[in-house]
């Protein structure tokens, strides 16, 4: 976690066998294979890997 700008990726893997939740760091954060915008609490599906890009 850094300075809060544009430009940043967040990449969240859950290595678990059961969904988990995540609080993403402040800001909108968009889903680069979905496309959707999002903020604060999130679940990860277990085995599954989550790449963010900051809005």
């Amino acid at each position: 976690r850094g300075e809060q700008s544009s430009g940043q990726v967040l990449i969240v893997a859950n290595n678990g066998t059961e969904t988990v939740k995540f609080e993403l760091p402040f800001g909108n954060w968009r889903s680069v294979t979905e496309g959707e915008v999002l903020q604060e609490t999130i679940y990860i599906p277990s085995l599954q890997v989550m790449i963010f890009e900051r809005l």
